[in-house]
């Protein structure tokens, strides 16, 4: 798959302004890094793919359902459903086989020369931020059985 140097460039470029140590791999256009959130704390690993017109910030969970329980699966569905209502820039995901947690942004820059870097630097920061504001919630459906409404009203009223 080919990608654009230049988005790759400019991404790479808001992430050193933001002194985001990362790998960065410009064969494949593919950037990681990883940040740390939730309490207790939990480390989310990021993967920023670029393409020709568009990039995708990929922020990955450490933490997952149990594949083998159907309800816990069920209940962390209910929690990203709630959760989801209502953003704009992004949204979660839940791998239904596996458990794996996710918060994916996708910015389209086709009718755009290029983002600027604080275009892609607010992109980031929706990403961290969605995955700050919702860790607690995660953590409290799967580690403590909390309700996924409870979870998710905690998580919007503390943040």
């Amino acid at each position: 798959m080919s990608h654009s140097i230049e988005l790759f460039n400019i991404i790479d470029t808001a992430l050193t302004e933001l002194n985001i140590k990362r790998s960065s791999d410009y064969e494949t256009g593919v950037i990681h890094f990883t940040f740390d959130c939730g309490r207790p704390i939990i480390t989310v690993k990021v993967l920023i793919i670029t393409r020709k017109s568009d990039y995708s910030v990929y922020a990955i969970f450490p933490i997952s359902a149990d594949s083998g329980n159907r309800k816990e699966i069920h209940a962390l569905a209910d929690f990203v459903c709630r959760a989801n209502y209502g953003l704009v820039l992004g949204h979660f995901n839940l791998d239904p086989n596996d458990g794996e947690i996710q918060y994916q942004t996708t910015i389209d820059c086709t009718d755009v020369e290029s983002p600027s870097v604080e275009q892609v630097k607010r992109a980031l920061g929706v990403t961290i931020g969605m995955c700050e504001k919702y860790a607690p919630g995660f953590q409290g459906v799967i580690f403590a059985g909390e309700s996924p409404e409870h979870a998710c009203e905690r998580c919007e009223k503390d943040g």
